[in-house]
């Protein structure tokens, strides 16, 4: 598969991040794309959960997982990519938890030297979809590409 060019760094923000899915799948995937050099420079990760945990506790659960899944890996590379996972402790179904997830955005986008480039991944039941989502679009989190974020993109 032929690399994108020059892909733009992001803040990947995961709605689930403390569910199952994220740990097996999604860490392990992205470790593996930091070191084969296909995540951009830049990119960080901030998880999304209503669990309450610290930014260290959760790259601590989610190491054995990149441990066990991850192609290649290795003690000291987790070290250096776990510096790009962060934890904001948040119910994505309200439209209040977005005012804070904003701001943590906007900082680690500041920490990490890019503008605010957000994607989101939802690792949820699909009944949380159409909530999270409605509440990303009341929140004005979102100021370009509002079409692409819409349960009905063709509105």
């Amino acid at each position: 598969m032929p690399a994108i060019k020059n892909p733009e760094p992001c803040v990947l923000v995961i709605f689930g991040a403390s569910r199952d899915l994220t740990a097996r799948k999604l860490i392990p995937a992205l470790y593996e794309m930091n070191e084969l050099k296909f995540l951009p420079a830049g990119t960080c990760v901030l998880g999304i959960s209503r669990s309450p945990m610290s930014d260290d506790e959760w790259r601590g659960k989610l190491q054995p997982w990149a441990k066990q899944f991850a192609k290649g890996y290795d003690d000291g590379k987790w070290k250096a990519f776990s510096q790009r996972l962060f934890y904001h402790a948040a119910d994505a179904t309200q439209t209040a938890a977005f005012s804070p997830l904003q701001k943590h955005v906007e900082d680690l986008a500041t920490q990490f030297k890019i503008r605010p480039n957000i994607l989101f991944y939802l690792s949820v039941a699909p009944t949380l979809y159409e909530p999270i989502i409605g509440c990303i679009e009341k929140s004005g989190i979102i100021t370009e590409g509002k079409r692409w974020c819409s349960i009905n993109g063709g509105a």
